[in-house]
């Protein structure tokens, strides 16, 4: 671990975090933390911030240090590590904690060689940057799993190798579908040691997918949530409401959402027209009077005087654009003023909004093309999930059984 870097270009770090409306006795905090690493060099014999953190909390002035310190700092050696490793100036709103050493750092030469291979192969045929990331740490979970059991290549793999992986010490099943999935989108993507994956490819445990029971908006928490957002009866924040509006009348992911930016409208068309951070594909969404009335107001009385291209800020200084997390609060801002979705175990995340798009498009007779068309999906089955919960054209499936008897008190309580 070399800290020099560090030690090197620390002046500039300073003077960002001062540029961006940090406190003074935050950045003494840094500038801190940076001297005591200065004057212990020595320690570049750790492997991560992790251990450097960890021995900071251990040379403390206090032999038992209380849980905000413990917080305080790890913070502090966070915003270090992501600094001196990723080249990323700190964001003031991201709480993200200190990232232990990756799976694929661990890897040898020839298990890096086949997560490469995959990169390489992946970003080529245009996958987004979110689907690499997902199937490269779990590809090197797997690899790395394989390698502390002793095997410095595929070639000694054996299939109980690959199904303890999958599995517990009961010998149940313990990882998913999607999981098996991602792993197989690596070893499918190598051409070097060709025999060996596709023999790995075998290995892998057969997984049944999971069907979850989906919930949905019934007709009268769909009326509550449009009626808040339009008459403005609550408490409500202008930017809550544009977000909510989009997201009940567009159906656009959260991530779309809270990467918005102006160049995305055509509002001479009333279009919203951009690169979807998912799955990369162009989508096109019309701009209804309501939501463009609702980004307006936010627009021109709520947001902050920013030259950012994002239209979505946050509401306090130094009003950096929002990230995809501010998206959930969003939504429960939504339902506690709508006063629906208050139960334990009730979900109350931006997905029910896209899955309400689906089936009220649905109920309208628009055919599954369109829809698929419209949020945005690239496999035309995507659609198949959202409309499983289309209650009324569900109904017209079902079979009487009024030509059935039953007997009396079957149905009653």
């Amino acid at each position: 671990m070399d800290l020099r870097k560090l030690c090197d270009t620390h002046e500039t770090l300073l003077t960002r975090m001062k540029e961006d409306g940090y406190s003074e006795n935050y950045i003494k905090s840094v500038r801190f933390e940076i001297n005591w690493i200065k004057r212990n060099l020595h320690l570049s014999q750790y492997s991560s911030y992790l251990e450097l953190y960890e021995e900071r909390i251990k040379t403390g002035r206090n032999a038992i240090p209380s849980l905000e310190k413990i917080y305080h700092k790890r913070s502090l050696f966070t915003l270090l590590q992501r600094f001196d490793e990723n080249n990323e100036f700190p964001d003031r709103h991201k709480k993200v904690p200190i990232i232990k050493k990756s799976a694929y750092s661990k890897l040898n030469i020839y298990y890096k060689a086949i997560v490469d291979e995959y990169k390489e192969h992946a970003t080529q045929n245009n996958s987004s940057k979110n689907t690499i990331t997902k199937c490269v740490s779990k590809a090197s979970c797997f690899f790395l799993f394989l390698q502390n059991q002793g095997h410095i290549s595929l070639q000694t793999v054996t299939e109980g190798d690959v199904l303890s992986f999958f599995t517990d010490a009961s010998g149940n099943l313990c990882k998913s579908r999607s999981y098996k999935r991602d792993i197989e989108s690596v070893l499918a993507a190598d051409n070097h040691v060709l025999e060996d994956t596709k023999r790995i490819r075998m290995f892998l445990p057969a997984i049944k997918n999971r069907r979850k029971n989906i919930q949905y908006f019934t007709r009268k928490e769909a009326e509550c949530i449009r009626n808040t957002l339009e008459n403005n009866t609550s408490d409500l924040s202008k930017r809550d409401i544009a977000i909510g509006m989009l997201l009940y009348f567009t159906g656009m992911r959260a991530g779309d959402i809270s990467d918005l930016c102006f160049d995305d409208i055509n509002w001479d068309s009333e279009i919203i027209h951009r690169s979807q951070n998912k799955t990369s594909s162009l989508v096109e969404i019309p701009l209804s009077v309501n939501v463009g009335n609702a980004l307006y107001d936010y627009i021109m009385e709520e947001r902050a005087e920013n030259p950012d291209p994002h239209i979505f800020l946050w509401c306090k200084p130094p009003f950096h654009p929002i990230d995809v997390s501010v998206i959930w609060p969003v939504t429960a801002h939504i339902y506690n003023a709508a006063n629906i979705r208050q139960n334990p175990g009730d979900r109350r995340g931006s997905h029910l909004f896209r899955h309400h798009v689906a089936t009220h498009l649905a109920s309208k007779g628009f055919s599954q093309p369109i829809i698929s068309e419209i949020l945005g999906h690239d496999a035309p089955e995507s659609i198949n999930n959202y409309l499983s919960s289309d209650i009324e054209h569900l109904r017209t499936c079902a079979l009487s059984i009024e030509a059935f008897p039953i007997a009396e008190g079957v149905f009653q309580i």
